[in-house]
């Protein structure tokens, strides 16, 4: 047999109730939310004086009249209807009494009609039904942004729901939809291809899932296993299905390699230039793996197809040195390539005369060759010095040091020159001025 729960109570309620209860008369009935502590009444009035005394007692209304006036007081009341009598007490007499009823509503129920697991874990065909509470005022707050009792086209994850009444009074439940471990693919190896040639490759590697894997290329129809060869530059995709027909996808980026890499160096070193008489060279091909080689020396002459050839250069100029590499099995040959630049033994051309008169053509004096200095001194019949020439690439618009503009005439000079490879020079001239 239940016991009726018939307290006396000297409650405290909180701060949202208290201005209830310091009023004089009593609502006719209050609605609070089940909490896990009851809210408490006041036993007195704030501005009750000392003499008074405030005397609580309480029923519960389903399960019959009782009233019982130990001053106790209740933390965990259930939900249900309450009545409250309060009695103002002025020497065992009572003054003043009045009533009220106190509904502690219960939590809204959260009741799950059905769960479906997603078959995989990005399947997106999970699903969380709710029983929907009929009547106004219910309203369901997902942490995924629904607002309906259900919700659909769910993945693998964890998802809460927060439904509340017309009493502001809520429940909240959580659910986790876990579907099998899902599926990784990994790259275990790649080779790029070369020479844009179809002779890249890949192997993968799938984990996680359900039962055994099936791979498909997206290069073809048929699954296949789990490495592919023959592939050209581009992007490619691989996809990995369990025996559950989940599935994941990785890209896979074949890169086009330029040719081998590959160096030759000539001795001596094609950073110095040299006289056609001493443009003897010896090449070399730091690799280790080529099995022919073909040198083009860029002048015209035949290639050889030696690894570390021999070469002189006949005449001046600028030549570029490239030496081809084959490897078997590949057919992207590795290249590489020098300049070598020879100079005349010596040659300069210092000008016999010029106009400088600013028509744009021949208005300039200089001195023309392969220069490392130069100190060239200009004098007027006489024996004046008229200018003075000591960089290699000067010029001399037929005027004085001061700036006068000289007369057209024959001027006598005076050159001393370091030819850049070769050799030293002394010469005198003369340097006819025409206007």
């Amino acid at each position: 047999m239940r016991i009726p729960l018939l307290l006396s109570v000297a409650l405290l309620l909180p701060a949202y109730l208290l201005g209830q209860f310091t009023d004089r008369s009593l609502p006719d009935t209050l609605v609070v939310c089940h909490k896990s502590s009851t809210p408490r009444i006041l036993n007195v009035w704030e501005d009750l004086p000392d003499s008074l005394e405030c005397v609580w007692t309480s029923q519960d209304l389903s399960r019959g009249p009782s009233y019982s006036h130990a001053r106790l007081f209740t933390e965990k009341m259930e939900s249900g209807y309450f009545r409250f009598k309060r009695q103002v007490l002025d020497s065992a007499e009572v003054v003043q009494e009045d009533s009220l009823v106190l509904h502690i509503a219960p939590p809204p129920a959260i009741v799950p009609t059905s769960i479906s697991i997603p078959t995989c874990d990005n399947s997106g065909d999970g699903a969380i039904r709710l029983k929907e509470i009929a009547g106004a005022g219910y309203s369901y707050q997902w942490n995924s942004g629904q607002t309906n009792a259900s919700i659909e086209g769910l993945n693998s994850g964890t998802y809460e729901v927060l439904l509340s009444d017309k009493n502001n009074c809520s429940s909240k439940q959580t659910f986790a939809l876990m579907s099998p471990e899902p599926i990784f693919i990994d790259l275990v190896h790649k080779e790029d291809a070369s020479c844009k040639l179809e002779n890249g490759a890949a192997v993968v590697r799938a984990s996680g899932g359900v039962g055994e894997f099936r791979y498909r290329w997206d290069t073809q129809n048929e699954y296949e296993g789990v490495g592919l060869d023959g592939l050209g530059p581009g992007l490619y995709t691989i996809r990995a299905e369990d025996s559950r027909g989940c599935w994941d996808t990785l890209h896979i980026n074949i890169k086009d390699l330029p040719f081998r890499n590959a160096q030759i160096s000539s001795t001596p070193s094609d950073t110095i230039a040299l006289c056609v008489s001493e443009a003897s060279f010896s090449f070399e091909a730091a690799d280790s793996y080529a099995e022919s080689y073909i040198w083009d020396f860029g002048d015209g002459t035949e290639p050889v197809n030696t690894k570390n050839p021999s070469h002189t250069f006949e005449e001046a100029g600028t030549y570029t040195v490239l030496c081809t590499m084959y490897e078997e099995g590949n057919d992207c040959p590795a290249k590489d390539s020098l300049q070598i630049e020879v100079q005349h033994d010596g040659m300069i051309v210092v000008p016999e005369l010029f106009s400088p008169n600013g028509d744009g053509v021949n208005d300039l004096f200089f001195v023309r060759g392969y220069l490392q200095s130069i100190d060239m001194k200009i004098y007027q019949k006489n024996g004046k010095l008229i200018k003075h020439i000591d960089q290699p690439d000067e010029k001399w618009n037929g005027r004085t040091e001061e700036g006068r503009k000289l007369s057209q005439g024959e001027y006598r000079y005076e050159l001393n020159a370091q030819l850049s490879v070769c050799k030293d020079l002394q010469q005198t001239g003369v340097i006819k001025l025409v206007r």
